[in-house]
């Protein structure tokens, strides 16, 4: 197979090769790759060879991957007789810019390449050897040219992040043949906020039959200033800032690249002098993946500390993947280890018998309307910090199955302190948790020895402070005012580094969390906030209720080690039996 795939590369370059392209900059002229279009075909091929055949494709404007990609779109539709294509642009003015294009592309062929094209109009072009390419506009005011009806096996879209009616998109996936041998599907775009294209990335990301290609502007050649230039002179002081040297260790530590000073001044250079805008900038410009898809809003971390966030991953352990499988009770409850892109449960540290911990839980759409996962986070707890250790997040169970996964949690962590959003949804999860312990519900074991478990997990307790005796709550409800107040603690732990975060995810969520008009702290466009809030209640369980009891214990000596932690339970054990197992109920 991989000498196929270089095969394929080969041929496509010679094909190429022979093509003559309209230039910005030297008019029409043969077509000589840069290496950043090499860099992307080099990426589809290596992918193909894995049997990969969906790509989505982040970039940066002005690099010309839409122009490489035509040109493979012209190969693969002459190599491969009997295709049935699409060529989809966001307006109709680059549409028919782009298919006069390909009809230049197939002009300029030598005549070994060319099969006769028996059909060329506005809206289709087809050869002789079966192939035809639809040529279509899926902007705001033409996305009923989407069609459900038509069956297809190669599809170019392109600038998809502008598409217009996101609600069809789906409907036109879903005519993509699985099964040709010699399908092929393309999504290219600039990113336009956290709208469905961000959506479509990231899935691309996790897939196990798609695949996201990232390609930052410093992939380009062309993207540097000469050292003679006046603007290098100008824009490169002989240092990078601080929010450019954290920049330079992710490029460094993901992709093994080192920027050069040309590189870093033209960047400077073009934000200074051409974009003048950071968030416009990083957007058409990225540097890194989390950087193109921006938000409105004031940021409400700084990149200081964002970069901090990021290079405290590295520094994580590594991780085990769990999966939950459920039955009618709660003894049927099964864990079993997984990858990561199938993974509920990500386990950073197993629990340690003479640790603390907050179990903190937020249901789906239970702080906010967006937040639609469950997720439950698993905080180790010090008298300076809180680390994170475990992680679930899924929006695929129930509310009941979602109760006994917390539960679960906070049992295995034995020493917890467990705290769950109760508005919408959260006040269900409470009362399956209630009627687990008083009534035996979901399961046959007795009332009785539930109750000596979930009796030794400490639930918090809400108390408000500006009333006389504080009146008291079970858990939290997050509304407008407490809202902002856990956010802003969540934000000066994360500025004092007293949060330890092992999620990637959380951190990308707190990158793009803004303080909106009014004051209102919150995700934009389609980002989740799922994680945040669910670090937001562990702080204020930490900081209300644990640490208090943490202020009394006596503190262990510099160096002392603790005991050995037992494992969690192994592949296919049944984990509640454990939960409910050993004398009164603890592990």
């Amino acid at each position: 197979m991989k000498k196929q795939t270089q095969a394929l590369a080969a041929s496509f370059w010679a094909f190429a090769q022979t093509i003559r392209i309209p230039s910005k900059d030297h008019g029409v002229i043969p077509f000589t790759p840069w290496k950043v279009q090499q860099y992307v075909l080099n990426e589809v091929v290596s992918q193909l060879e894995k049997g990969i055949h969906n790509f989505v494709i982040l970039k940066p404007r002005q690099i010309g991957v839409t122009t490489v990609l035509l040109a493979l779109d012209l190969y693969w539709m002459l190599r491969y007789g009997g295709l049935t294509g699409a060529f989809i642009t966001e307006t109709d003015p680059n549409t028919a810019y782009f298919r006069v294009m390909m009809t230049e592309f197939f002009q300029s062929l030598p005549v070994r390449y060319q099969w006769p094209m028996i059909r060329d109009n506005k809206a289709l072009k087809a050869w002789a050897n079966g192939s035809r390419l639809v040529f279509q506009t899926a902007g705001p005011r033409s996305s009923v040219s989407l069609g459900r009806s038509k069956g297809l096996n190669f599809y170019h879209g392109s600038e998809v992040a502008y598409w217009g009616d996101p609600e069809r998109i789906p409907d036109f996936f879903a005519s993509l043949s699985e099964r040709h041998p010699h399908r092929l599907y393309l999504r290219e775009s600039t990113a336009n906020g956290f709208n469905f294209y961000y959506d479509m990335y990231k899935n691309a990301a996790l897939a196990t039959t798609q695949h996201a290609i990232f390609v930052p502007w410093w992939r380009h050649t062309l993207y540097d200033l000469a050292p003679q230039s006046k603007q290098y002179r100008v824009y490169w002081d002989g240092k990078l800032t601080g929010e450019e040297q954290g920049w330079a260790a992710q490029i460094q530590q993901r992709w093994g690249v080192t920027l050069t000073p040309t590189q870093w001044a033209w960047f400077r250079w073009k934000l200074a002098e051409e974009i003048r805008d950071d968030v416009k900038m990083h957007q058409d410009f990225p540097t890194l993946p989390e950087h193109a898809f921006q938000a409105t809003g004031s940021p409400w971390l700084g990149s200081q500390t964002m970069n901090t966030l990021r290079r405290n991953l590295v520094e994580a352990p590594a991780p085990d993947f769990y999966r939950f499988t459920f039955g009618p009770l709660v003894e049927q409850m099964a864990l079993h280890a997984t990858t990561d892109e199938l993974a509920q449960l990500t386990l950073w540290e197993h629990p340690q018998p003479h640790s603390y911990y907050v179990v903190s839980a937020d249901p789906a759409f239970g702080a906010s309307e967006d937040s639609d996962y469950h997720t439950c986070q698993v905080w180790r707890v010090e008298r300076s910090k809180l680390v994170q250790v475990a992680e679930f997040s899924d929006n695929d169970i129930t509310l009941q199955q979602f109760a006994w996964v917390c539960l679960h949690l906070a049992g295995q962590y034995m020493r917890s302190y467990f705290i769950l959003e109760l508005q919408g949804p959260g006040q269900a999860v409470w009362q399956e948790i209630q009627r687990l312990q008083t009534l035996g519900w979901g399961t046959q074991r007795s009332p009785s020895e539930i109750s000596d478990v979930v009796g030794a997990i400490r639930h918090y307790i809400y108390r408000r402070y500006d009333t006389f005796g504080g009146a008291m709550a079970w858990h939290w409800m997050t509304s407008g005012s407490r809202r902002q107040g856990v956010l802003t603690r969540l934000r000066d732990c994360c500025m004092v580094g007293s949060l330890v975060i092992r999620s990637a995810e959380m951190v990308e969520e707190l990158s793009n969390m803004r303080r909106q008009e009014g004051g209102v702290i919150e995700a934009e466009g389609k980002a989740h906030d799922d994680r945040v809030l669910a670090g937001a209640m562990a702080v204020e369980c930490w900081l209300e209720q644990a640490m208090p009891v943490l202020q009394h214990l006596p503190i262990r000596a510099p160096g002392e080690a603790e005991p050995p932690a037992p494992p969690m339970p192994h592949a296919g054990t049944r984990l509640m039996e454990r939960f409910f197992s050993g004398l009164g109920g603890r592990l």
